[in-house]
């Protein structure tokens, strides 16, 4: 038997997509990627690329 899933707040709701648009804001090359359990957004992953242009010295 499954178990329904209760409908997420407004507040929550609110609160998960501020956050998935400051990281989406923050990044200029990488990923966002929202997990979800029983329709609930649980954790929110940030991967951020680095680019480097070939014709330029870079110091590390």
């Amino acid at each position: 038997m499954t178990t329904p899933t209760p409908e997420p707040k407004p507040d929550d709701e609110l609160k998960w997509l501020a956050a998935v648009q400051q990281h989406v804001k923050s990044i200029k090359y990488g990923e966002v990627h929202i997990i979800v359990h029983n329709g609930r957004v649980t954790q929110i992953e940030r991967t951020e690329k680095l680019r480097f242009d070939n014709n330029r010295d870079y110091e590390i």
